[in-house]
């Protein structure tokens, strides 16, 4: 067979020199490139040319070499970067076998890397990535720090992407996390490099192994989200985080979500857009420590046996207890709606629930084994009418009813011993 004039299989022939820099392949005709390391250079990145084919890797010989990836074809065989700088100015595909042996500084120019299937790990090499997309195509696990700065994204595909024991993302700009397995978050090894990193989970489920501190920046929740995992998300940053419309923030079974904003004493920190933002809490915690908590404008599900809580502080004779506060008691759309599903409970643990919410609507009890469970020496505050409809209030021992003028609390309670009632 005729071999086709345009395809050159020879390193030599596909390789030229441009200003200290390596030239592979051309931009008007196909040229296969063998394996290849590229050289350190000073004055001008090296070049993988339009239409370069690299079916055999390549790496960059030391953290000081560039390489700008301009080809349009996939690329397979061992890849290195060894802490060197890849420039991409079009999109780049790993296909088997592809190997990547080490990463470095990608900088995407609003490109994606998309990952081959066969790549079931990120190796332990420090990395950077700049306004870049990453896919998934595996399961892979993370075994290095990342940072992602600029607006980069990780497209999951329902694959799961675990932080291994010194795997850790940090994030300078904007990082999507878009149908992703997050698996492995402890400590503090997801993390917001400054207040203006925002984190967005977007139809993604967010694996703890451990307990967890959310410090600086915020997050985002579209879609469908869940946490899981028996552990603790401590929320302790300055800036506000939003659960959109549409969308929905679930702690399943186990979980616990405590606010506790030691940055800025404020009790917004946590927002919802309407009534179509869900809280949804599957046998899982709400906590706030001493700041309190106000919920706003959106709705909060209640599944299994769920608990609010909140921490109180005694000096001398002065309690301060904000408890967390459903509404604002002034207008209707910022009623933070409850639904109590049928057969589940929702326990005040500790401390007060502040209920402002206007609409009688506002709080569903499905059927007769809904449950509102006041625990001990806890406060329930009325500064609204709260109606029970279907469902029931428990009362422990020593609980106290505080209510507004005109505001009453309607339908089946069940008292323990020594029920306070007074006035707010």
């Amino acid at each position: 067979m005729k071999r086709i004039t345009f395809l050159c299989i020879s390193m030599l022939s596909c390789l030229g020199r441009n200003a200290y820099c390596d030239v592979i392949g051309a931009d008007n005709a196909v040229s296969l490139l063998l394996t290849y390391t590229f050289p350190a250079n000073p004055t001008k990145p090296n070049r993988i040319a339009s239409f370069g084919r690299v079916e055999n890797g390549f790496s960059l010989s030391t953290a000081a070499t560039s390489l700008i990836f301009d080809s349009v074809f996939p690329v397979s065989g061992p890849i290195a970067l060894n802490g060197g700088t890849l420039i991409l100015t079009s999109d780049l595909i790993f296909t088997n076998p592809a190997l990547l042996l080490s990463w470095g500084n990608v900088t995407g120019n609003n490109h994606t890397i998309s990952l081959n299937p066969g790549t079931s790990s990120i190796p332990t090499f420090a990395a950077t990535f700049q306004d870049t997309k990453l896919i998934l195509n595996n399961d892979v696990t993370l075994s290095s720090v990342t940072t992602f700065s600029g607006n980069c994204s990780i497209e999951g595909n329902g694959y799961r992407l675990a932080l291994g024991s010194i795997g850790a993302i940090n994030i300078s700009g904007q990082l999507l996390l878009h149908d992703v397995v997050l698996d492995g978050v402890v400590g503090a090894n997801v993390k917001c490099l400054n207040d203006n990193a925002l984190l967005i989970l977007d139809q993604t489920t967010w694996i703890q192994k451990g307990n967890y501190t959310f410090l600086t920046g915020a997050f985002q929740c579209r879609n469908e989200v869940i946490f899981k995992g028996a552990a603790t998300f401590t929320y302790q940053t300055l800036k506000t985080s939003v659960i959109n419309a549409n969308a929905s923030l679930l702690l399943d079974s186990g979980f616990t979500f405590i606010y506790d904003p030691i940055r800025l004493a404020s009790k917004a920190l946590l927002t919802f857009v309407d009534a179509t933002s869900l809280l949804v809490l599957n046998n899982a915690t709400l906590h706030s420590t001493t700041t309190g908590l106000n919920l706003t404008n959106g709705s909060m599900v209640i599944g299994g046996d769920s608990i609010l809580s909140s921490d109180l502080k005694t000096t001398g004779t002065i309690v301060l207890d904000n408890g967390i506060t459903l509404g604002d008691g002034l207008l209707a759309s910022s009623d933070f709606a409850v639904d109590i599903a049928t057969g589940a409970r929702l326990r005040i643990d500790t401390g007060s629930l502040n209920y402002k919410n206007l609409l009688i609507s506002s709080w569903l009890m499905e059927n007769s084994l809904s449950t509102l469970n006041l625990g001990a020496h806890t406060t329930l505050r009325l500064f609204k009418s709260l109606n029970l409809g279907l469902g029931i209030a428990v009362c422990d021992d020593n609980v106290t009813i505080a209510r507004a003028a005109n505001a009453k609390l309607l339908g089946n309670v069940s008292a323990g011993n020594n029920l306070v009632f007074t006035q707010i």
